[in-house]
């Protein structure tokens, strides 16, 4: 018993620890967007977890330094587009 009221207690501050973090989404590089823990929103939708893998084929693959994000789109149509 005691360890379920453990969890209610934490989960109850898991929601203001979240926001806290949260911010608007705006042009950046991909570093800052696949960074740990990071997200931002646009209107009411919230983004994170975001990742990124190096693959190439024949060319020089670019890092994720080099590519910006840019996010765009409205609150019920949200959108990111990368461009290196």
């Amino acid at each position: 018993m005691r360890i379920f009221r453990v969890v209610i207690a934490l989960s109850g501050f898991l929601p203001c620890t979240l926001q806290a973090t949260t911010s608007f989404c705006v042009p950046d590089t991909l570093t800052n967007y696949v960074t740990g823990g990071f997200s931002c929103t646009i209107g009411d939708k919230t983004f994170g977890s975001f990742e990124f893998a190096i693959s190439s084929l024949g060319g020089t693959p670019a890092l994720a330094s080099a590519i910006m994000v840019v996010p765009g789109g409205t609150s019920l149509d949200p959108s990111f587009r990368p461009f290196s």
